[in-house]
């Protein structure tokens, strides 16, 4: 995905990248899109597993509520490490925006970030409970999925194999040293 296109699809992420390259001594390119919106993509699916297995159907009586909330569980403990890499990689872009001295806009990215995650979370709501209602019949059907991983954020999908690649790991060190680059004013 090219910056341009970004701009048009998920304004947040456009807007941090820009901001990198606008600034005197950022160095911000392509390298950065693909980690930081399957970062926005797991963020999403961690945010959607958690109010909907626990604080929607979680609500529901025994076994349907119980199910649904061993059913987040077990979903967290398996997704943990990707969950971490996007928390991390957000924290580093974060970090970046700040070095650049560019922390007024960085609450616009926040928010629009933000924004983007719950966005990308309706989407999950959307394919989970097409219905709109968190009821008996769809968090039993829910709760199976995601027991057959079905929301899983490993090699498997494009958000865990992004986020765990090579690729990742160089832009992330990449974001690190353009960080540490920022001559002290």
């Amino acid at each position: 995905m090219a910056l341009s296109s970004l701009k048009t699809r998920h304004p947040a992420l456009a807007l941090g990248l820009v901001l990198l390259t606008n600034s005197p001594h950022a160095r911000a390119d392509d390298r950065l899109i693909e980690p930081t919106f399957a970062a926005v993509q797991t963020l999403a699916a961690a945010y959607f597993a958690r109010s909907s297995l626990v604080d929607a159907c979680g609500a529901l009586p025994a076994p349907v509520g119980t199910d649904a909330q061993r059913a987040y569980a077990a979903w967290a403990a398996r997704n943990d490490g990707v969950i971490q890499l996007a928390l991390r990689w957000m924290t580093r872009f974060e970090a970046l925006l700040d070095a650049h001295g560019i922390a007024g806009s960085r609450r616009e990215f926040v928010e629009g970030r933000n924004a983007m995650i719950i966005d990308e979370a309706h989407v999950f709501r959307d394919r989970y409970f097409p219905d709109g209602v968190a009821d008996v019949a769809m968090c039993t059907a829910a709760a199976a999925r995601i027991d057959a991983r079905a929301l899983d954020l490993d090699a498997r999908t494009e958000s865990g194999r992004v986020l765990t690649s090579h690729e990742a790991a160089v832009a992330a060190a990449m974001l690190a040293a353009a960080a540490a680059e920022v001559p002290d004013d």
